[in-house]
Formats: structure tokens, sequence, C-alpha cells
């Protein structure tokens, strides 16, 4: 992974095992994105079960969650976001495998 020379703000680069996650300095909280959506019978409080339950997360962490037809939007503090996503790489969501990752 190399950093994005067109950006303007400056970035933060965290490498996991199998992926490059940026994040922006300015983002107080880093949009996530999940692979599962309406026409996948997910709804908002699902995706808040999801983060608390099999992510650890408390509540106070979860921001806006925007569920669309097929992908969900979840706001998730800064400090939190890389582990989260550890967390979740494996795990299901209504018995379906998702994928989680940070939207740009």
């Amino acid at each position: 992974c190399s950093k994005g020379s067109s950006l303007r703000m400056q970035i933060i680069l965290f490498v996991a095992p199998s992926q490059c996650y940026r994040i922006a300095v300015s983002q107080p909280a880093p949009t996530s994105q999940c692979q599962a959506g309406k026409k996948d019978k997910v709804n908002k409080v699902d995706i808040v079960g999801y983060l608390i339950k099999k992510g650890q997360l408390e509540k106070d962490y979860i921001g806006l969650i925007e569920v669309k037809d097929t992908t969900s939007y979840v706001a998730v503090n800064r400090k939190k976001t890389i582990e989260l996503l550890k967390q979740l790489a494996n795990e299901k969501l209504k018995g379906k495998k998702v994928k989680i990752e940070i939207a740009y």
C-alpha cells in the first residue's frame, strides 16, 4: 500500500495482516462500509447488535448508520476502527459472512 499523493489532508497509514487502512487525521469518526443492506434484510438494529456483540464495541463509539439496498455505512470512533475491522473480519451478520472495510 502507498499513501495517496492527491489527498490534501494528512493521512495515517495502519497496516493489518492482510490489508492497509488509511484514516484521515481530520476525521473523528471514519465511515465503515458493510456489504449487507436492505436486500439482505439487515436494519440498523442488526448492525448495532453486530458491532456491540461481535465487535465488542461500546454504544458511545457508534455514530450515524445508513442502510442502503446492498451496503450499509457506519460511523465508528477513529480510536476503535482498526481494532473493530480486525475483530469482524471473519464474523457473520444474520448468518452471512460480510465484508467490512473503511469507506473512502
